[in-house]
């Protein structure tokens, strides 16, 4: 049985679970006025907000970019556990 390099990619349902739960965590903070206001933003809101808005299209291949990264990592670790 031949084994791929890169088969743990492979879509599955823990995969995609888990790097969804990831993504609609609030990760990214900003503060503001003197840090008397905090903002908590999920990073699917600024993956579909990025779109919505003109001249932003920088930041939507960032936070894909970064929603691809998750979700290697989560394969990854799904992977290391599954093959123990």
């Amino acid at each position: 049985m031949k084994v791929k390099k890169f088969g743990f990619l492979k879509p599955r349902i823990p995969n995609l679970l888990l790097t969804f739960i990831i993504l609609f965590l609030p990760l990214f903070r900003e503060q503001y006025n003197g840090g008397q206001y905090v903002a908590w933003y999920r990073l699917i809101d600024l993956l579909i907000g990025s779109l919505r808005q003109p001249g932003t299209l920088g930041l939507f291949f960032l936070t894909l970019v970064f929603s691809l990264i998750i979700y290697f990592f989560v394969s990854l670790v799904i992977f290391k556990i599954i093959q123990r």
